[in-house]
């Protein structure tokens, strides 16, 4: 597409930040971003994440500025369009449709995590987030998840002090729901971590 454009992040760049003004699209082509909210008493939520092919910044289309802040949790490689581009190509109305139910879709959703962050325990945060990140990035060749992060990055997703996560993982790797190794985590008992995290199956 001639109206896009490359741009490469290092880790911990913001791709866009919470209150900015909309832009336009970003597709990751490579990496990994959060995307999170500022709690309002200096705290950072994360409420989602987003690996190859993800798309960011669609809420353009009925927003004038950025509800979130996302953030390369790795090296990254996104692709950015233009709102002036996007209405040069002038979509048909069926797929103009689709986008803005997609986003109200993303909104909802979005709106849920919230709240369950909110209300959530530790435990069941960070049980939660370690199913977030097998589904996002998979895993490796050892079966580890697919993205690998210090103790600090993984407390700074959840939303908890460093101790706490590190006591937490402690908790769940002795009842042997999952393993951890320097910056390495393997998941061995999915199920009973969505259990914990009160998610559906």
């Amino acid at each position: 597409m001639e109206y896009a454009v490359t741009v490469r992040l290092k880790k911990g760049q913001n791709v866009f930040e919470q209150g900015s003004n909309t832009q336009g699209f970003f597709c990751i082509r490579s990496g990994a971003v959060k995307l999170a909210l500022n709690a309002g008493n200096g705290d950072s939520m994360t409420v989602d994440l987003y690996s190859d092919s993800g798309m960011l910044g669609h809420h353009c289309m009925v927003s004038p500025t950025n509800f979130y802040t996302a953030t390369c949790l790795t090296d990254a490689e996104v692709c950015f369009i233009p709102k002036s581009a996007v209405a040069k190509i002038k979509p048909p109305a069926s797929l103009d449709s689709k986008i803005r139910n997609q986003i109200g879709g993303d909104y909802i959703r979005l709106n849920e995590i919230i709240s369950s962050l909110r209300t959530k325990s530790t435990l069941q945060r960070t049980a939660e987030v370690l199913v977030r990140l097998q589904a996002t990035f998979g895993s490796d060749n050892d079966g580890a998840v697919n993205l690998y992060v210090t103790k600090g990055e993984l407390a700074n997703i959840i939303g908890s002090s460093v101790e706490s996560v590190f006591r937490t993982l402690g908790r769940l790797r002795q009842k042997k729901y999952i393993n951890f190794e320097k910056s390495k985590i393997w998941i061995k008992d999915e199920s009973k971590l969505r259990a914990i995290a009160r998610l559906n199956s």
